[in-house]
This record gives structure tokens, C-alpha cells and sequence, in this order.
């Protein structure tokens, strides 16, 4: 998502407003609204975590098809009340971790210690696992099964399991991560 340069948004008032006059009400819109605006969304977290991904490591094929699954894990996500619990980071690694293992088997582990070291994001932690396995389920009832992909089992994650959660520390915000 991209900010609307207010040079913009005064050419759309056809002269009833400067610039100047929009980012004031802009500031005051958002000064009113104590900076309570939309959160960054599962999905957004998944295109920066893939983002990280050097193409050399996940060819841009295999971003494409792991970045469906992961979205539509985390569509099945929203209309669940169980999620509300886990943040939209945690959501978003947790079904990347479950599309990645699916579609590729090499270097599965690295790329998700990588992402979850950037993102501050316990993997072994019991609300990431737990978080990770209900979106595994859920993607794998009858009524939402895609018969394209086949899902390996979890339990490459739950070698390393710790009880902690971790997981309520991750980023708020998706700018916050670098990019290649």
C-alpha cells in the first residue's frame, strides 16, 4: 500500500484545497484517530517475509506458489475465532511455514529461522506451534482441501519445542523489516 501524494488529492479538489490544507486535515485526522489505524495484515506480513527470501535461495516460481498457500491459509484464519488470539506476524509465518514445508523441501529450516530471527518470532514457543498447527488443520478439512498440495506432518517443528510466548513480541508493523 502506498501513500496518495497530497498534490494528488489537491488536484482532485480542483483548486478548493492546497497542499498544505491536506496534510494539515491528514495530521488532524490522524492526531484525532490517536494513530489507531488499520494494522498491518497477515498477507502484508507474507509479502515482506518473502520479500527477505534471496531469489537464488526460492526461485521466484516457488515464492509464487508458497505465497498462495500461505494466503490462503491465512483467509481461512479470519473467519475463525481462534485466531484473534496470535498476531497477524505470527499468523503470516506460521502458514509460510506450513506452504514452504509443503512445496519445498531444501533449506525449509534455515528460511524460517531466518525470517523468524527478523521478525522476533519464538518457532518453538508453545502459541506459535499451536497457532501453526490449527492453520495446518484447518487447511486440511474436507470442506477446505485443495487437492494440488499434499502437506507434510509438523513435526520437524516440534523437535525444538519450548514452552514460551514469544509469539505476542513479534513486529507490529511491516515496515520495520529490511528488504534485499
Amino acid at each position: 500500500v502506498e501513500a496518495i501524494d497530497p498534490t494528488f488529492i489537491s488536484n482532485l479538489s480542483k483548486g478548493n484545497f492546497t497542499e498544505k490544507q491536506v496534510v494539515e486535515m491528514e495530521q488532524k485526522i490522524i492526531m484525532s484517530l490517536r494513530w489507531r489505524l488499520n494494522p498491518p495484515t497477515p498477507s502484508s506480513f507474507i509479502q515482506k517475509f518473502l520479500s527477505i527470501i534471496p531469489d537464488k535461495t526460492m526461485s521466484k516460481s516457488e515464492k509464487s506458489a508458497v505465497r498462495k498457500l500461505a494466503t490462503y491459509q491465512t483467509e481461512l484464519s479470519v473467519g475463525d475465532y481462534n485466531f484473534l488470539s496470535y498476531d497477524a506476524s505470527c499468523i503470516a509465518l506460521a502458514s509460510l511455514a506450513n506452504a514452504i514445508q509443503a512445496t519445498r523441501r531444501g533449506y525449509f529450516q534455515h528460511i524460517l529461522q531466518t525470517i523468524s530471527k527478523i521478525a522476533d518470532i519464538d518457532i518453538s514457543s508453545q502459541a506459535f506451534m499451536k497457532c501453526r498447527e490449527s492453520l495446518y488443520t484447518k487447511m486440511n478439512m474436507p470442506s477446505h482441501c485443495q487437492e494440488s498440495y499434499s502437506i507434510p506432518q509438523l513435526s520437524t517443528v516440534r523437535k525444538h519445542g519450548r514452552s514460551t510466548n514469544s509469539v505476542h513480541n513479534s513486529p507490529r508493523g511491516v515496515d520495520t523489516f529490511p528488504t534485499r
